[in-house]
């Protein structure tokens, strides 16, 4: 398979992402062994194989192209991401290297909506785009001419990442799924109104919100919460089929893998399908809080990982783990995509994800081994109390990063010496290096918190076998402060009307404890780092996100 990255890249310049994250607590609690809070034996660890490597699977074992995939349509882009495979690969042919210097506007559409960003990739379907606007509605627009026909306001806000359109058994039944707030809602896609024999007429209420598009199998409607957990249910009666716990619950694999179960290792970017052997393919986040590894000790399955379940079931068929127990916010971003490639001669089906560390994983779609060898380098020792860092993480050699996996010096901006001179009185006192864990009211300077790869993933030419992706280089230093204030897991608190309307419009990004999610701050220790009236102007736009 062929990679080729695209790169952004602030190392040159004198930009730097700064964020500021507060331990929560350094002190012993009831129940804790005396020595919980002991600091790790770094000349210990020192005394570990410096490589460890997991064996690439043998090419006679690799699964084979077996023919059962549905061709997809690349006339059209019926999902965000293009397809149920996430290719984001379009085989029209009308644009080209030849005449696409020639491009001119041909419409702009405005919605007459109030200010703000729509991250969302619009579907197209028989030259009819759907797509939600900052104002939350879900539009569809004509593709030629730009001329809205229908919209649709729902009660909740409407999916940041995804739309999917679901063929039906005639062009009258088609229909547009997305979520908003905490419902799936189908809409007819010929007139925009809600399906009567969808759930509920049209809606399906679930149990958390979802940002990523969702998957149709038969009759079931497969999504990632955004907080945890991936579900099924039910299209004609609203029914929850089955949940997978990515936190797994007390009994379930994985579950001892965490001295203390809390949040994150959610399926936040997104779900890919094969559809011919019925396998959803899912990439989490990292456990939380972001950057306090006292608070989640272990390895902490099924964060970090790419997950292949049994749409029919919802049962784990194998996972496969980049970084264990992440203390740096170093998630896997992107969703799956699928491909085949060659290998030793014969074609056989793969699926692969791209991480904020730059990496690749490809994988065998059916049995999880990698393709290649993946190695693990032993990692640093924590010098903070109480935090327990795994021994071991990611350090492949092949697919090859495709991103600067760590700083130092040598990458500080030469771009005049001002510029030069505020770059390192930044740094001043300031670690770094690879996979150096944070310290306490110390910068810690690390790539790269918002990727490597993003939550746009990668491209893939199912003709060439060529991936696309595109790089990030971004430093951010990292400091770790005593908290203002304990942490209180409000999701167990009783209802407000507060409460409900954090969950419809804020949870998305800031979290579900208002930890905050990778590139969103925390809105905990707020009134300590702000005003009322800034928090009051802030609320009138969110910054415009």
């Amino acid at each position: 398979m062929n990679f080729v990255r695209v790169e952004n890249t602030v190392f040159k310049g004198c930009a730097y992402l700064s964020l500021f994250v507060s331990l929560l607590s350094l002190q012993a609690q009831e129940g804790q062994p005396l020595n919980y809070w002991a600091i790790e034996d770094a000349a210990e660890r020192a005394t570990l194989p410096k490589y460890k490597t997991i064996p690439a699977s043998p090419s006679a074992d690799l699964t084979p192209t077996d023919g059962l995939q549905p061709r997809e349509d690349y006339r059209n882009w019926p999902r965000s991401h293009g397809d149920y495979t996430s290719s984001k690969y379009s085989g029209l042919t009308q644009i080209s290297r030849a005449n696409v210097h020639q491009l001119e506007v041909a419409w702009i559409y405005r919605s007459g909506d109030k200010p703000g960003n729509v991250q969302v990739n619009p579907i197209i379907v028989d030259g009819i785009m759907y797509a939600p606007t900052s104002g939350n509605h879900v539009v569809a627009v004509n593709g030629a001419t730009g001329k809205e026909f229908w919209r649709y306001a729902p009660k909740g806000k409407t999916s940041r990442r995804g739309i999917t359109y679901w063929r039906g058994p005639n062009r009258e039944r088609d229909r547009v799924l997305f979520t908003a707030g905490t419902e799936i809602i189908a809409l007819l896609a010929i007139s925009g109104k809600l399906d009567p024999d969808f759930g509920n007429d049209g809606i399906i209420q679930i149990p958390d919100t979802c940002a990523a598009p969702l998957a149709v199998y038969g009759n079931t409607v497969i999504f990632p919460g955004f907080s945890k957990d991936v579900y099924g249910y039910d299209m004609s009666s609203g029914k929850q089929l089955w949940v997978f716990h990515t936190l797994p619950q007390s009994g379930e694999f994985g579950y001892e893998t965490w001295d203390k179960m809390d949040l994150g290792a959610n399926a936040w970017s997104g779900l890919t399908m094969d559809r011919g052997r019925g396998i959803a393919y899912v990439t989490t986040g990292s456990p939380k809080p972001n950057f306090m590894g006292q608070r989640h000790r272990g390895r902490n399955l099924f964060a970090n990982c790419l997950i292949a379940i049994d749409v029919k079931t919802g049962q784990r068929l194998w996972h496969f783990q980049e970084v264990r127990h992440d203390i740096w916010d170093m998630d896997i971003p992107g969703p799956p995509f699928l491909a085949t490639i060659e290998r030793d001669g014969a074609l056989v089906d793969v699926v692969g994800a791209v991480s904020k560390l730059a990496n690749t994983l490809l994988l065998d779609r059916v049995t999880g081994q990698p393709i290649f060898p993946f190695k693990l380098k032993r990692a640093p020792a924590s010098k903070l109390p109480g935090f327990v860092t795994w021994p071991y993480q990611p350090k492949p050699d092949l697919p090859e990063p495709f991103a600067t996996q760590e700083f130092s010096m040598e990458r500080v901006t030469d771009i005049g010496e001002e510029n030069r001179n505020s770059v390192l009185k930044q740094l001043e006192g300031a670690t770094m290096g690879w996979r150096v864990p944070n310290a306490l009211n110390k910068p810690n300077v690390i790539n790269n918190v918002n990727g490597g790869g993003e939550w746009s993933g990668v491209a893939v030419d199912p003709n060439t076998q060529t991936m696309f992706v595109n790089a990030n280089n971004f430093p951010w230093y990292i400091t770790l402060t005593q908290a203002p204030e304990d942490f209180v897991d409000e999701s167990k608190l009783p209802e407000t009307p507060g409460r409900k309307v954090y969950q419809s419009q804020c949870i998305i990004c800031h979290g579900p404890n208002r930890e905050g999610t990778g590139e969103f701050p925390p809105l905990i220790g707020l009134k300590h780092r702000s005003t009322e009236e800034a928090v009051a102007e802030l609320l009138k736009t969110g910054k415009n996100l």
